[in-house]
C-alpha cells in the first residue's frame, strides 16, 4: 500500500514538481499537526487524510512552478495555506504568513518551532494595516477574497515588478471584471492555469499577474 509521503510525491511528480525525501515528511507532519490542533481550534473543516493531501498540501505546492527565491507574503493563510507547505518546500523563500486570527497564528507558529523554518515569519495582522519595511516582491492569495478585494487590499504593498498569485476554484472568470480590473491597477495578467486535483479530479485555476510600470 502506497504512503501518504509517497502519493504526494508521485502527485507533484505528475505537476512536474520534486522534493526531497524530508522535506516530503515534514509536509505529513504538517497536515498530521493541522489535524491535532484542529480538535481544539477551528483550523480545517477537510479532515480526510487523502483530501487534506491534496486539497491542503497538492493544491498549494502547485505554486512552486511559478514563485522564485525571495519574499512571498501569503494573504489570509487561515491555518497557513500556502505559506507554510511553500515554507518547507524551498528554503530560499522568505514567506511571511499574514492571518487575522491569533489562534491559527499560534498554530503556525509551532509548526515554525517544530520544523525550524527560519524562513516562515507568521504577522497576526489584517493585510490593509500590513506595513513591513520592505514590500514583497511575490503576494499569493489563496480562498480569501474576490480577485477585485485581493488587489484593493494589497494595493499599498504592490510596486513595479510585483508577482501577484491568484488560486481560485472552477467557476467561469468574468473576463469583462479581469480586464477592467487590470487596466484599473496597471496589472498585466501574464498566466492562466487550470488543472485538476489528482484524486478527486476538482477543477482548479491559477493566475499569474505582475505590476506594471
Amino acid at each position: 500500500m502506497q504512503t501518504r509521503v509517497d502519493l504526494l510525491r508521485q502527485a507533484l511528480k505528475d505537476f512536474d514538481v520534486s522534493l526531497e525525501d524530508e522535506a516530503l515528511g515534514q509536509e505529513i507532519y504538517f497536515l498530521d499537526e493541522m489535524l491535532r490542533w484542529n480538535t481544539r481550534i477551528n483550523l480545517t473543516a477537510i479532515v480526510d487524510p487523502l483530501a487534506m493531501l491534496e486539497k491542503h498540501l497538492i493544491d498549494s505546492l502547485v505554486l512552486l512552478k511559478w514563485c522564485h527565491a525571495g519574499q512571498l507574503l501569503d494573504v489570509g493563510s487561515g491555518a497557513g495555506l500556502p505559506g507554510v507547505p511553500l515554507a518547507i518546500a524551498a528554503r530560499q523563500l522568505e514567506v511571511t504568513s499574514l492571518e487575522t486570527v491569533g489562534k491559527k497564528c499560534a498554530f503556525q507558529k509551532h509548526i515554525k518551532r517544530s520544523l525550524h523554518l527560519t524562513n516562515l515569519q507568521v504577522v497576526n495582522q489584517r493585510v490593509e494595516s500590513y506595513l513591513p519595511q520592505s514590500p514583497p516582491t511575490q503576494i499569493v492569495a489563496r480562498a480569501f477574497a474576490k480577485m477585485e478585494q485581493f488587489f484593493a487590499f494589497t494595493r499599498h504593498l504592490i510596486r513595479t515588478g510585483t508577482r501577484l498569485y491568484f488560486m481560485l476554484g472552477a467557476a467561469e472568470l468574468d473576463k469583462n471584471l479581469l480586464n477592467s480590473l487590470c487596466t484599473q491597477e496597471n496589472i498585466q495578467l501574464l498566466h492562466r492555469d487550470t488543472y485538476a486535483l489528482p484524486f478527486s479530479k476538482a477543477r482548479r485555476q491559477f493566475l499569474v499577474f505582475v505590476k506594471q510600470a
